[in-house]
């Protein structure tokens, strides 16, 4: 049996090519004059604190993009955009292909935030290991770093069994440095991303469903008011174990719940709670 299962993790090394696809961002420079790049960001910051509507998600990518492009980019710019193609994706696209695309797009991003840091790109330009390249990044490297991992970790998970052998260590590499350098990072981020990949996992690869509940009720009891843990546990918990009573119990709790539990995340939660409806009016097709 185990000589089969190597044969068969040789066979899809082989086998697996990079499915990224050529993902084009503008990069063409803009020139802006210093007033014109603070003025810009000041409404790129104000749209981004009313991303739980789509059109000003979208306006204040375009935004941050237009930054992105500018002698003012920095790690906030690509940061956030690798975090607000995450939620254009993860929130308001139901189709598979375009979610990806999107998830794809924020990775760039992400990966472009990590470049920022001259150590980290340094160690790879000299071949260092990725996994010790790592290591050279600082706490203000934090939201890079997730959010890459993020995107990945959502566009891995739809992207098939090959694609997730091909990125596991990279997810595992990038979350472990989240660990390292905060772990309650993002309400409970390292704890809660441990419950999705230890539910996601092959059967033969890690899945471990006992470990994903447990981890998701570390990531609740680490900050109860962030209602996305809830929702993800139910989305991937919950729908692999079958367990629809459980599901429909936590997704209607979390529509249930005030947007007065913490003001600091109103944004975030109505975004939560959106989703949750969407999951509520698919549990006929879900189980």
């Amino acid at each position: 049996m185990r000589l089969h299962f190597l044969f068969f993790l040789i066979f899809i090394s082989a086998c697996a090519s990079d499915p990224r696809q050529d993902i084009v961002i503008d990069q063409t420079p803009i020139e802006l004059s210093k007033k014109e790049s603070i003025t810009i960001r000041s409404k790129a910051r104000a749209t981004w604190l009313q991303r739980n509507n789509k059109e000003k998600l979208l306006e204040s990518i375009s935004l941050w993009e237009k930054l992105s492009r500018t002698s003012a980019a920095d790690k906030e710019v690509f940061s956030t955009l690798a975090h607000g193609y995450f939620h254009l994706a993860d929130a308001y696209e139901d189709d598979i292909e375009i979610k990806k695309t999107l998830w794809e797009k924020g990775l760039d991003f992400g990966d472009h935030a990590l470049s920022l840091n001259p150590k980290f790109a340094n160690a790879l330009a000299h071949d260092l290991k990725y996994a010790d390249a790592l290591q050279e990044l600082e706490i203000d490297d934090i939201d890079s770093i997730y959010w890459t991992l993020a995107n990945l970790g959502k566009w891995v998970h739809y992207s098939g069994l090959m694609t997730k052998f091909k990125y596991e260590k990279r997810i595992k590499n990038l979350l472990k440095t989240v660990e390292r350098l905060d772990k309650n990072y993002f309400y409970g981020a390292v704890p809660r991303y441990w419950g999705a990949f230890y539910a996601g996992a092959p059967r033969f690869f890690g899945r471990d469903l006992k470990k994903s509940e447990e981890s998701f009720l570390e990531s609740i009891k680490i900050a109860p008011q962030y209602l996305g843990t809830k929702v993800l546990m139910a989305e991937v918990l919950f729908i692999r174990t079958k367990d629809k009573k459980r599901f429909k119990q936590v997704l209607e709790e979390v529509v249930a719940t005030s947007d007065k539990i913490d003001k600091k995340l109103v944004v975030e939660n109505q975004m939560e709670k959106a989703k949750a409806q969407k999951l509520l009016a698919r549990i006929s097709d879900l189980f």
